[in-house]
């Protein structure tokens, strides 16, 4: 299976909507979402991020929501090199045939980030 590869940065947009977006190494979009949560009398990614427009009541759960989404594509955007160096990592525990269950674990997340 064929996926982007690393390194990858996270660039949030700069115009409303405030779409988080992922850049590859030559500056290219390679990925974009937009916060759960905003509101069109943001000004900036900041007040969208953490909701300084919405009623008190729902600024909380929607900020939390907005920082989940935030995370999420940050692992997102480490994901090909997270995947490379536990390749990598594996690689040489198995020069030294030593195997242990973290070395298990770390390639069953490699076959399933590989499709299989």
């Amino acid at each position: 299976m064929k996926y982007t590869k690393g390194p990858l940065k996270v660039i949030p947009s700069k115009e409303w909507p405030f779409d988080i977006v992922i850049y590859n190494a030559n500056g290219k979009k390679v990925f974009s979402r937009g916060l759960p949560c905003h509101s069109s009398k943001d000004k900036t990614f900041e007040e969208a991020l953490s909701c300084v427009n919405f009623d008190p009541k729902d600024r909380e759960e929607c900020f939390n929501l907005n920082k989940q989404a935030l995370a999420d594509e940050i692992l997102r955007a480490a994901a090909p090199e997270l995947l490379e160096a536990c390749k990598d990592l594996v690689a040489r525990f198995e020069e030294e045939n030593f195997a242990s269950v973290p070395i298990f674990n770390a390639k069953a997340v490699i076959a399933k980030a590989e499709g299989e």
